[in-house]
Order: C-alpha cells, then structure tokens, then sequence
C-alpha cells in the first residue's frame, strides 16, 4: 500500500479513490449476470436443486 506512508487526509482520500474505482468495476460486473444474483450463488442453487432430486416425502 503507497497511502500507508502519506499524511491521514492523503491516505483517507487515495482509500476513497481506490474504493469508488472497485465498487464501480463490480456493478460494471454485475450488470453482466442474467439472475437477480451471482454465479456462485447460482452454481448452489443448481447443486441442491441435483441433490433434492433423489429425496422422498415421508
């Protein structure tokens, strides 16, 4: 990390930058999934709907 040898207000505003750069990279992201949710989600949701398959109603 650069900002960890610069002044409080340096560093705070640099964290800031960084941050706002990140949160726009991962809507920019996002916008790109066809569910209301992630892939990761989406890859468990898939798993336990393979896994419910075989289950029975006592």
């Amino acid at each position: 990390m650069e900002s960890r040898f610069k002044s409080i207000i340096t560093m705070l505003e640099e964290i800031r930058f960084n941050m706002m750069i990140r949160i726009m990279a991962k809507r920019k992201q996002c916008s790109s999934w066809k569910y209301n949710y992630g892939p990761v989600i989406n890859k468990k949701f898939d798993d336990s709907q393979k896994e419910g398959v075989d289950y029975k109603m006592i």
